[in-house]
């Protein structure tokens, strides 16, 4: 199974600029930008000489990907993960963004299901350390927006044909939870499509962490330890290091752009 075409980009004199995926070589090619000229690997010279050749001595952007899971060599089933998790480089700047394909490797389903339950215990333990709830608000208010959810939906759709005492306890379970006795279909639809994120004492857990992150690089090399320590990577390539620093990260300029529109 391939998830990483590992093509090539060349610069018109034929220097390796980068490597990327059959759409974005195909996209090229096909916009007359520039001409396929090797099969294995699919490789393109650019037309145009192109805005700037930062990373040439990066064997990290431009070695290629392994195409197995980088745990346990398995080449079936594989999925992209992130060592370090996207959830908080999504709130962070963007050259970590940028950044992060170093980071980005082969993990088979049932690897990378391991290791997610083992990176929720990190992050529960974050949550605590910290003193906000992974979820955004406290478990047991969780489990009574769930329980009032549940009711709520399930008399919108059944309750005409459900035994009254039945009825009666969930429209009592929806009662309690909004502080209504009359209620209306109307209050069941809410109810019903309940929003967690609007509610006043909801904290964004992955925006709590990212934004309160003052070393980036401590903060990545404490995830890859952590993935490195949990699973014992076994086919990791040579030149992938757990204290690699992030630093100079050149940004294209259409991302530039697009983060300032």
């Amino acid at each position: 199974m391939v998830i990483f075409d590992n093509c090539l980009i060349q610069a018109p004199d034929g220097t390796n600029l980068s490597r990327c995926g059959m759409k974005k070589l195909r996209w090229y090619v096909n916009q007359g930008l520039a001409d396929q000229v090797c099969e294995d690997p699919p490789t393109i010279r650019l037309r145009f000489e192109p805005s700037g050749r930062r990373g040439l001595d990066d064997p990290l952007l431009l070695d290629g990907k392994p195409n197995v899971c980088v745990v346990c060599g398995c080449t079936e089933n594989l999925t992209r993960h992130h060592i370090i998790p996207y959830c908080f480089i999504k709130y962070m700047a963007l050259e970590y963004k940028v950044d992060i394909i170093r980071d980005i490797f082969p993990l088979c389903r049932p690897c990378h299901n391991d290791y997610e339950a083992k990176s929720y215990e990190k992050r529960l333990k974050m949550a605590d350390d910290m003193g906000v709830c992974v979820h955004g608000i406290a478990n047991d208010e969780i489990r009574k927006v769930r329980h009032a959810m549940g009711a709520a939906s399930a008399l919108v759709h059944h309750k005409d044909k459900m035994p009254t005492e039945r009825r009666e306890e969930l429209f009592q379970i929806v009662r309690d939870f909004i502080g209504k006795q009359e209620i209306t279909d109307e209050d069941l639809n809410l109810v019903k499509r309940y929003k967690i994120k609007d509610r006043e004492d909801y904290v964004n857990f992955s925006k709590f962490v990212a934004h309160g992150v003052a070393d980036y690089n401590e903060f990545a090399k404490e995830w890859r330890t952590h993935f490195v320590d949990t699973m014992q990577p076994k086919y990791m390539p040579d030149k992938w290091k757990i204290d690699r620093l992030t630093q100079n990260v050149w940004v294209p300029a259409r991302m530039l752009k697009q983060r300032d529109q």
